[in-house]
């Protein structure tokens, strides 16, 4: 069973806490324990949990957000880059910091590969294969993650998910 490290759950838990009046009836009675639970930033949770109270938040996303999977990529990024993570961009630097995105990986999740690729010289292919949960919803959060990264590095590239889930894993093409 894949894992993911409290520090992945953590920021999920904590807006759906805010919002517990609302989130129970939509929330899994499974899940309800990360509502009253201490997560633990060292413990490993099940990543399929992170998934179903991923589910519950897509709910809250704002109004008007063209993709709510996207967006709360990019809150993630901005909220693990400007924290705990802030180590894992170099400004100025969008292929350094992309160099880096398998080592955040690794981070946060027991299991998957992802590896970063030259694909040109403004452009790289990202690529996250034996991931169980390699399905469209999670790549295009990551999708977001990848792009706010970016962001954060100084640069205005574009991120596209070209692949999602199967044997083949997933797949996102940067340019920058």
């Amino acid at each position: 069973m894949a894992k993911v490290k409290g520090t992945g759950i953590l920021h999920v838990v904590k807006a759906l806490r805010v919002r517990r009046n609302h989130v129970e009836a939509l929330l899994p009675e499974r899940l309800r324990i990360y509502l009253e639970e201490r997560i633990l930033h060292a413990s490993w949770y099940p990543a399929e949990d992170l998934v179903g109270l991923l589910r519950t938040l897509v709910h809250f996303v704002p109004k008007g957000t063209a993709n709510a999977w996207w967006w709360m990529g990019e809150q993630s990024a901005r909220t693990d880059l400007s924290e705990i993570y802030s180590a894992m961009i170099q400004k100025g630097n969008a292929w350094a910091t992309l160099q880096r995105v398998p080592r955040l990986w690794r981070l946060y999740q027991d299991c998957g590969k992802l590896e970063v690729g030259v694909a040109g010289s403004t452009r790289a292919q990202v690529i996250l294969t034996d991931f169980p949960l390699a399905e469209e919803d999670l790549s295009t959060l990551i999708g977001g993650y990848l792009r706010e990264m970016l962001r954060a590095a100084g640069s205005e590239g574009t991120v596209k998910l070209l692949s999602s889930g199967g044997a083949k894993g997933s797949r996102w093409l940067i340019e920058w």
